[in-house]
């Protein structure tokens, strides 16, 4: 995590976001799709949890969910 000089360190949502300067304004700008908002983490995570071209990416990261074969249950026969 980067972190600026005499404050907190930047929340790792940044890692998704670049600051661009819009008008006489920074605004926080989506890698992914190019959405551009306030440079807010809390929003900027909401964001994230909508932005389809981000879903996708992960989606298409996370492997696919494996049958999982189970062994036949052992079973004691007590006299």
């Amino acid at each position: 995590m980067k972190r600026s000089l005499g404050g907190r360190p930047k929340d790792p949502v940044w890692e998704h976001f670049i600051e661009v300067v819009s008008g006489n304004k920074i605004v926080a700008k989506c890698v992914h799709c190019s959405h551009q908002q306030a440079p807010k983490p809390c929003r900027m995570r909401s964001h994230l949890t909508k932005c389809q071209v981000h879903q996708a990416k992960i989606a298409s990261e996370k492997p696919a969910m494996e049958p999982v074969c189970l062994p036949d249950p052992i079973i004691k026969i007590i006299n």
